[in-house]
């Protein structure tokens, strides 16, 4: 009987062992992985627009939504944040669907935004080859939950 009480408590400290080496992502790990692909879209995008000097902001996180700041202004045609967002997304492994707004850094107005989802046909990128006039923009992307 002692010896069985002995074998179960050496099983169960093994196995307690066990659970404790294997390192599931915490949320903070997804988090920061999460910023850095962030980071990237921005970096493309400046790259697209022929901007390989200017900084990007440290990623901040409001009320579940992500903002990309940029160091200068700069004027764009949405489809070059469409494109970037995508291609880095995927690049990425990145599965859900997302909203990208980009807003006017002085009056806080969205002055573009569109959606991207993984479902066939379902996203909507509106106005995508209207270039936006140089001007301060941030740019807030939200992850839609599946």
């Amino acid at each position: 009987m002692r010896f069985e009480k002995l074998r179960l408590g050496v099983f169960f400290i093994l196995l307690a062992l066990v659970f404790t080496s294997i390192q599931l992502p915490n949320i903070e790990e997804q988090e920061q992985h999460l910023k850095v692909v962030l980071r990237m879209i921005g970096d493309e995008f400046l790259i697209q627009m022929g901007d390989s000097t200017s900084r990007i902001m440290p990623i901040e996180k409001h009320e579940g939504i992500y903002v990309l700041e940029f160091e200068n202004e700069f004027e764009f045609e949405p489809d070059m944040l469409s494109f970037s967002a995508v291609k880095i997304f995927e690049e990425a492994g990145f599965k859900s669907d997302f909203i990208i707004e980009t807003r006017n850094c002085i009056t806080n107005e969205v002055v573009h935004s569109f959606e991207i989802s993984n479902k066939i046909d379902d996203s909507l990128v509106p106005c995508k080859a209207r270039a936006l006039p140089k001007g301060c923009y941030e740019v807030y992307i939200t992850i839609l939950k599946d």
